[in-house]
């Protein structure tokens, strides 16, 4: 007999919220790449999806403003 185990996550999902609109959508991060899906999206496929390495191309290129943050 197999012996007891734990699983991990398949994603992380987080909801995004705004103070005057509500909802905004949602965010699902996986080890295959980043899903947004817009507040009221419906549907089979509601969400859009990048690659992980399309996602890092693009935060970092200096076009973007993205900056270093210190955690």
């Amino acid at each position: 007999m197999a012996a007891n185990a734990f699983t991990s996550q398949k994603f992380v999902e987080e909801e995004i919220t705004n103070p005057d609109k509500g909802v905004v959508g949602n965010i699902r991060v996986k080890p295959s790449g980043i899903l947004w899906k817009p507040r009221g999206a419906k549907g089979a496929t509601p969400y859009y999806r990048v690659p992980l390495d399309k996602f890092v191309t693009w935060i970092t290129d200096p076009a973007t403003g993205a900056t270093k943050q210190r955690m």
